[in-house]
């Protein structure tokens, strides 16, 4: 390994270790930091890494989703070659070799802290880490993600840096989420002169300036320790803002959502300068997530275990290949074709649906004869030859045989995933992409933007507590397009909140909600949260034999498996064993003994979910009160987890 030395410190002695911090910044645009967009946020911070350091201006994300587009950073792998391609059902693959894997083989100390839910314990992004952090979980079927805020992961990575083993190199993965909807950044981090209420721009770029802040007080703190670290910041997706119609990220390949930052400095105390061996390297060339992982090991002298499909940063032979792009999840929510493509030096090459748009305002879309198939030109860039034309299509055919074979130890689904699922190798193919002659006769996302956008807006209302007017827009929704199974499942859900609040159309609302998500599994059965949020409308429709019945096989399943996924029905049994009736049927199931016991166990099982443990507190607390206070209560308030 030519980069040995650089294991060593600046005398050379070979005891003198070398760090690594890795910053993800999550739904961080390149724009956001670099130029002068309009998208552009106050980040002085970053801005000193990228002025002393080094910008890598053409990075791009395989993929506008959080968990397979950090399984590539983290692994060196494509979506396509991990059979990774959403949030849910999958985890990573247990058996791929990870950084944290690879670095604690070289004798690394590996943390981690996380600030989203999408990468949390179960993910399989832990893998490797000897500490590891991350935030409580949202409800099943909650709209949005648990998270930590800026502030909080930078209080838990300054806990982990100081609790390294100082004897040896230090390897530390940190996950900023803020950036991700909702967009809440504190008011002093709104741009100067935003207008109140902010609009959602400002908030956002608000939220990128916050993550600044927070990752500064974290350089600050390495910096006091005078040693020297490599910095990586890099995003694994970007964010919509309106741009060619798309407000957030995920169901469209666009520039907006798959280009990156990517800033490389090496830090020494109060020193900031470009790493050792990036001197000579093309900041400007065609760059991927899957390039870091390589890159790092070369700076690092680590040897992988694995050969990786990346192009060192600094490799001088100027082979950048194009690069496969794609997300699979307007297939899997709203019944649309898969979306796929290439990222080739100045343009993207895309398919994805028979009724896709020859032209969108502000983009420079081209017609390649195909009939699916799509251009579109960074500005300025000539139509590609045909040669180039060719290669990227060959780049694009080889990721369709290009998947590691079956895990002899397969993942397990996460308890976001629907209950009762079994992630074998068969089922994990059954999300791999659709070749082209199968995927052109789907509906094109970018041809059913406007209706993206009514969904958004529905479920923003629903957020809101307006269930009323957030129905009647989904029932608009469907009643266009039946298969629309996002709508599908939110109507399920406006449903469910008007049983709950409700208690004069409570039984029909929840019957209505079973029904709902009962047609929804029927035509996408793995879509997330719909069998949890199923059985809890059977309950409150007062079906509480069936409910009863399906948590205890859920719970089975889930226990063979060892799923996460226990915590989230053991708390929904016990909910359902402490309703006494409901739409005026007497529950023959009710035991409270049996129903708080459950709860605790959900409790003992995810302590994150704090909010769980304060309602189960106070419910014990209420019941030792009582005159005739059950014998069971006080033994079970002894076993509560300590807050």
């Amino acid at each position: 390994m030519t980069l040995a030395v650089l294991a060593c410190g600046d005398d050379g002695a070979a005891d003198t270790p070398r760090h690594l911090l890795l910053v993800s910044i999550d739904t961080l645009r390149a724009d956001a930091v670099d130029g002068d967009s309009a998208r552009r946020a106050a980040t002085p911070n970053l801005d000193q890494l990228a002025a002393s350091g080094g910008r890598f201006t053409d990075c791009w994300s395989p993929v506008p989703l959080t968990l397979p587009a950090h399984s590539t950073l983290l692994t060196g792998l494509p979506p396509h070659d991990l059979g990774l391609h959403d949030n849910t059902p999958f985890p990573l693959r247990r058996d791929v070799p990870t950084l944290a894997s690879w670095m604690a083989e070289a004798g690394f100390a590996t943390a981690a802290v996380v600030g989203g839910e999408p990468l949390a314990r179960g993910s399989g992004v832990e893998r490797g880490f000897e500490r590891f952090a991350d935030p409580p979980r949202g409800a099943a079927g909650a709209t949005h993600f648990g998270e930590w805020t800026a502030r909080d992961v930078t209080d838990a990575a300054l806990a982990a840096w100081r609790e390294f083993d100082r004897t040896r190199r230090r390897f530390l993965f940190v996950h900023y989420f803020d950036p991700h909807q909702p967009y809440s950044p504190p008011r002093d981090c709104l741009p100067t002169g935003a207008a109140m209420p902010a609009t959602a721009d400002d908030r956002y770029r608000g939220e990128v300036t916050h993550v600044d802040r927070e990752l500064g007080r974290l350089l600050a703190a390495i910096r006091g320790g005078g040693e020297r670290c490599l910095i990586v910041v890099t995003s694994d997706h970007g964010e919509g803002l309106g741009d060619l119609g798309e407000r957030t990220h995920g169901y469209q390949l666009l520039p907006s959502t798959l280009r990156v930052p990517l800033l490389l400095a090496e830090i020494e105390g109060a020193a900031t300068r470009l790493p050792p061996g990036l001197e000579g390297a093309d900041r400007d060339r065609l760059a991927s997530l899957a390039d870091i992982a390589p890159t790092l090991f070369e700076l690092l002298a680590v040897d992988p275990i694995a050969d990786l499909p990346g192009v060192p940063l600094h490799r001088p032979d100027g082979r950048h290949p194009a690069r496969v792009v794609e997300t699979l999840a307007p297939a899997l929510h709203f019944g649309c074709a898969q979306q796929y493509g290439v990222r080739g030096e100045g343009a993207l090459l895309l398919r994805g649906g028979h009724d896709a748009p020859l032209a969108l305002p502000g983009a420079d879309w081209r017609a390649t004869g195909h009939e699916d198939e799509r251009l579109l030109l960074d500005p300025g860039r000539a139509p590609p030859s045909a040669e180039e034309l060719s290669s990227w299509r060959s780049a694009l055919a080889d990721a369709f045989v290009s998947r590691r074979p079956p895990a002899t130890d397969a993942a397990v689904p996460r308890d976001l995933s629907p209950l009762g699922y079994l992630a074998s190798s068969d089922e994990r193919d059954r999300h791999a992409l659709l070749a082209p002659a199968a995927n052109q006769h789907g509906r094109s996302a970018l041809a059913r933007r406007a209706t993206i956008d009514r969904l958004l807006e529905a479920v923003a209302t629903l957020d809101g507590g307006e269930v009323l007017p957030a129905l009647a827009a989904l029932d608009e929704i469907l009643a266009a397009d039946p298969e629309f199974f996002a709508a599908r499942f939110f109507r399920g859900r406006a449903k469910l909140a008007q049983a709950e609040s409700d208690p004069r159309r409570g039984g029909a609302a929840a019957s209505e909600a079973a029904a709902e998500f009962a047609r929804l599994l029927a035509t996408a059965p793995d879509y997330p949260g719909a069998s949890l949020l199923r059985i809890q409308a059977l309950a409150l429709g007062g079906e509480f034999a069936t409910a009863v019945r399906e948590l205890e096989s859920a719970a089975a399943r889930a226990a063979e498996r060892g799923d996460a996924a226990i915590a989230e029905v053991a708390w929904l049994h016990g909910s359902v064993l402490l309703d006494r009736e409901r739409a005026g049927r007497p529950n023959p199931h009710f035991d409270a003994e049996a129903g708080f016991g459950l709860l605790l166990a959900a409790v003992r099982r995810d302590p994150q979910r704090t909010d769980r443990l304060r309602k189960l507190e106070r419910a014990l607390n209420d019941l030792s009160r009582t005159r005739d206070a059950p014998p069971w209560v006080a033994p079970l308030q002894q076993q509560l987890p300590r807050r």
